[in-house]
């Protein structure tokens, strides 16, 4: 590589244009249709062949490798390459990659260039029977040898020599180098038979190296080889008719590497070509398919012409050389015959799609493993067609025992199929972003535009800190990587953490470019070293490598500490090794606060690998994470989780059964500090260390702090002291559902470091005393001295009800209430969050666990206010504050006397207190509609009447209020947000009121 960096200090360095073909840096569509998604592989290859090529001074790829610069496969799928099917066959092509070798080989050893026989095999020293050209050839009367000859400049048209802004083209085909050395041969120029003598061999048509203009081709090349002797000058007339030469050599180059392209293509090429000339075919009255299909035919005689087998459709060419006619005809079959077939599959797969759509509309799949042994639990399309795939349209097989073996796999198949299922608008995950393409450029945008302490470095993408000035005198800290695990690095920029930060686009490596200029910024400002803080990922190590290098060689001071504190995996990779993760955080902390203690780069250097040894980190997942304009970039069943994922979504170290939180805590902990692990963390009794749980973007801070207590009840209960602990979201995975533990061994200057102070946004400001040894609890007593809620409500005045006749009567209210727990659930899921039978469900339990303890006071308002109590406590909720409110309020009306008709005046005094605070009303499709309906028939009773009969009344005019909020709008509570076509079924709270009503009057007449 270092004879292609001397030869392009002679170049004019030119920067890459990525929407123009990555070979020939045009547009031009007369060498057909851009390739604008290629494969993979497709880049690999590519790289290879141009550093090849660029090595043996072939061509232009030199100015191509030049233009790329460092660029990796990485680099090219981020700018999303593309090039020209021509130019890339061109540049892959063995043959041309082989004479490339054979002609610098032979310069090298002797200064000139004598190219093999075809099928010759490379290093053979056997000479062209032909020997070299005569001394009266009119090609050229100098011997061939470039070393006697002046080279040609490759820059310039080979005819008119100059490099003006019309585009240059290329000599790619034997036909093209024929008539090339036809033309020069009837050409009175010496110049150009010079010229030629130093790019054509003249033993070999294909050793041409020379690049041309179209008008100049038409005159030098077209219209001496045709013998015209009305050689047009006007300059529309010669590039029609050299559009038409670049179809022909287009042609000739595909047809000889066993393409066959059909005449509708190649008319479509042929006017583009026109169009990107500014000229119109229409203009041209001779301009017709046979017209253009003869003169290909006429120029090319080694082109045949073959009729496909759909008369409609347009005549295929081919070379006979390059393949059979056969061949062609069967090529031309199959395709057709491929495109019924998918046609046929994919009207098929439009059926299957529609059925499943409409059947999961119905009954949603909840786990991607059968659930049910009945065929009519999928849709019948998707199990016909996958019966049929295995074995054909019969019914019955040989044995009734394989007829079931094969149904219980096609239904097994069709219930994974249905579970992985998505439409359209799911396949892509959805994000609030502009372009995908510019996510992260906008995200550091948006970062410096909230953060008056950041600025962003003009024309990269590197975000310093706006007071640079301050950093004079002090060592700089620089760190960087991809896009995608904020806040992560861009959060941790300021006074006593980082001064700079380079960011990639979404998990890709930011380039080396970037890098260097925030180095150089920092520099200038005055930093006496600059520590790159690199995470151990192939391509940071390789980008921050090189860029350190770079600025070491302009004299800057720099040093690199790389991070690999992950403990997944069990045997590293020798190259690769451990992952950086969250740790990072850590490392750019104590680093941070030693930089502006004003320590040298050295010492920092040392302490920050030191707290990287110190260290590990290990993490779950239970969620793939989405690239934004992308699906889920893994998938996890619903009921698995992965242990020991990277932040890119790298492969863990094995799948299993999600786990309660502690117990998942307890396997991550006893991986990290598995010994049979090369990669485990030693930690025992008695050590002293800092925890932080991070959320790696999709875990909620309820779940966080679950898996907070679970981390330091199990450290703590090894005997370890926690002195310092951090929860948040530090390093994510855009919106990974999971979280990383991070453990690093503490000494006095680690603890001083971390809690030395520091105005970067993202560091959380935690306690600076450790956690360890210390009460999580406050004891409260009443002030009554009693610990049982209700108790205290067990000597009221008066009463004439007892517990025992109290507690059949809750007991059955309760257990109608959580028989209705699903049902309930069901409704609220439509108009709020789902829970209301689960609220309902945990206030019976609690209300059963209360009378069990035969704590159930012997007075009616006793009872009403131990049951507001319990519900106030235990419930939680609007539900449990209404209810608690009805009860409370209702107290006072029973406290003297409990007759049914004090009872009414107590229900009619909770339905005011809920009017009151609640704001609702009858009619707003509340719990108020079935209360008050009941109130209507409750309130006409007195004390001589059937009060049950009453009771009963009241509870059937509750059903019936219930169900007719089915049509009613939402004007209180939850409900009130979401649209009234979605509400279609009754308001779940009026539900479980009259459900309530209805136990209550049924165990009473029972």
């Amino acid at each position: 590589m270092s004879e292609v960096r001397e030869l392009g200090q002679h170049v004019c360095e030119e920067s890459m244009n990525w929407e123009l073909c990555l070979l020939c840096q045009s547009g031009d569509t007369g060498k057909g249709a851009l390739v604008l998604h290629p494969r993979i592989d497709s880049y690999n290859r590519l790289l290879g062949v141009i550093r090849e090529r660029a090595s043996l001074k072939d061509g232009n790829f030199v100015q191509v490798q030049i233009r790329l610069k460092d660029s990796t496969k990485e680099t090219l799928c981020q700018e999303k390459a593309v090039w020209h099917r021509t130019c890339y066959a061109s540049a892959t092509n063995t043959e041309l990659i082989q004479r490339a070798r054979d002609r610098r080989d032979h310069e090298l050893s002797t200064g000139s260039y004598i190219p093999k026989k075809r099928g010759q095999k490379r290093g053979s020293t056997e000479m062209d029977d032909s020997g070299p050209p005569t001394s009266g050839s009119s090609l050229c009367s100098l011997p061939f040898t470039r070393s006697c000859t002046v080279p040609l400049d490759k820059d310039q048209c080979f005819f008119c020599q100059t490099d003006d802004d019309q585009q240059l083209f290329t000599v790619r085909t034997e036909n093209a180098g024929k008539q090339l050395r036809k033309a020069v041969e009837m050409s009175d120029d010496a110049s150009l038979k010079t010229r030629l003598n130093t790019s054509i061999s003249p033993t070999d048509a294909h050793a041409i190296d020379v690049r041309y203009h179209k008008p100049c081709w038409t005159r030098h090349v077209f219209h001496v080889v045709r013998d015209e002797t009305t050689r047009s000058t006007d300059k529309e007339h010669l590039l029609q008719r050299a559009s038409l030469i670049e179809l022909i050599n287009l042609i000739d180059f595909q047809t000889q590497n066993q393409a066959y392209l059909s005449m509708d293509d190649i008319e479509t090429t042929y006017v583009n070509m026109l169009g990107a000339e500014g000229l119109d075919h229409h203009h041209y009255p001779a301009f017709t398919r046979r017209w253009l299909k003869e003169m290909i035919l006429t120029e090319l005689p080694t082109v045949k012409s073959v009729l496909q087998k759909n008369r409609r459709k347009s005549a295929v060419l081919y070379s006979p050389d390059a393949c059979e006619e056969d061949m062609v005809h069967a090529a031309i079959t199959s395709e057709e015959d491929d495109m019924k077939n998918m046609k046929a599959i994919y009207k098929s797969a439009q059926v299957i799609r529609k059925s499943i759509a409409d059947f999961t509309k119905k009954d949603k799949p909840e786990c991607a493993i059968p659930v049910s042994s009945n065929i009519d639990d999928v849709p019948a399309e998707l199990y016909t067609m996958i019966r049929w795939i295995m074995v054909g349209p019969v019914d019955e097989l040989e044995t009734e025992a394989k007829t079931s073996v094969v149904d219980r796999m096609a239904l097994t198949l069709s219930q994974n199929i249905m579970y992985g299922f998505k439409s359209t608008r799911q396949a892509v995950s959805k994000k609030l972003v502009n372009d995908a393409g510019a996510c992260a450029t906008e995200a550091l945008q948006g970062m410096a535009a909230v953060t008056p302490a950041t600025q962003i470095l003009a024309g990269h993408r590197v975000l310093l800190r706006a007071d640079l000035h301050a950093v004079c005198g002090h060592v700089a800290l620089l760190t960087g990587g991809g896009s995608g695990h904020e806040p992560a690095h861009a959060g941790y920029i300021g006074p006593g953490m980082l001064t700079g930060v380079i960011a990639g686009d979404v998990f890709t490596s930011p380039p080396p470019r970037s890098i260097l200029a925030a180095i150089q910024a920092v520099a200038r400002a005055g930093a006496v070293g600059v520590l790159l803080i690199v995470t151990n990922y192939t391509g940071d190590r390789l980008n921050f490598g090189l860029a350190a290098e770079r600025a070491r060689a302009e004299g800057i001071s720099v040093a690199m500490v790389v991070v690999a504190e992950d403990c997944a995996l069990s045997s590293p990779d020798k190259t690769a090794g451990r992952r950086g993760l969250c740790g990072t955080i850590l490392v750019h902390k104590i680093a941070g606060a030693l930089a502006a203690e004003s320590k040298g780069l050295k010492e920092i250097a040392e302490i920050a690998s030191s707290a990287v040894k110190s260290m590990g980190t290990i993490g779950v997942s239970l969620s793939a994470c989405s690239l934004p304009g992308r699906g889920p970039s893994f998938h996890l069943d619903a009921h698995e989780m992965e242990l020991g994922l990277g932040v890119h979504g790298e492969a863990g170290v094995k799948r299993m059964q999600i786990l309660p939180a502690d117990e998942t805590v307890r396997v991550m902990f006893e991986h990290m500090t598995d010994p049979k692990s090369d990669s485990h963390l030693v930690f025992g009794a008695g050590d002293n260390v800092a925890l932080m749980v991070n959320n790696l973007g999709g875990t909620s801070y309820l779940e966080l702090s679950i898996i907070a207590r679970a981390a330091v009840g199990y450290l703590e209960s090894k005997g370890l002291t926690i002195g310092r602990a951090y929860v948040g979201t530090f390093m994510s995975s855009l919106d990974m559902a999971g979280v990383s533990l991070t453990v690093m061994h503490l000494d006095p200057c680690r603890t001083s470091c971390l809690d030395a102070d520091t105005s970067a946004p993202a560091w959380p400001r935690a306690a600076l005393s450790c956690i360890s040894d210390r009460p999580s609890e406050l004891s409260v007593e009443d002030t009554n001295g009693c610990t049982s809620t209700g108790d205290r409500w067990s000597t009221s005045a008066s009463g004439d009800g007892t517990s025992s006749s109290w507690s059949p009567v809750i007991e059955s209210v309760c257990k109608a209430l959580l028989e209705k727990e699903s049902e309930l659930n069901t409704l609220d899921m439509a108009a709020g969050d789902g829970d209301c039978g689960s609220t309902h469900a945990r206030g019976c339990r609690a209300i059963l666990k209360w009378t069990s303890t035969g704590g159930i006071p012997d007075c009616a308002d006793g009872l009403l206010l131990g049951l507001a109590a319990v519900l106030e406590e235990h419930m939680g909720g609007t539900s449990g504050a209404l209810y608690s409110l009805f009860l409370t309020a209702a107290a006072p009306s029973v406290c003297e006397y409990a007759t049914p008709s004090h009872w009414v005046c107590a229900f009619q005094a909770g339905i005011e207190a809920i009017k009151r605070y609640g704001g609702a009303d009858v009619g707003d499709r509340t719990l108020l509609d079935p209360l008050c309906a009941a109130y209507d028939e409750l309130k006409s009773l007195n004390s001589e009447d059937d009060w049950l009969i009453y009771l009963g009344n009241a509870a059937k005019a509750a059903e019936v209020a219930a169900e007719r909020t089915r049509h009613m709008d939402a004007h209180a509570g939850r409900a009130s947000y979401v649209s009234p076509s979605r509400l279609l079924d009754p308001d779940p709270g009026a539900v479980a009121v009259a459900t309530l009503l209805r136990a209550l009057h049924d165990t009473l007449t029972s």
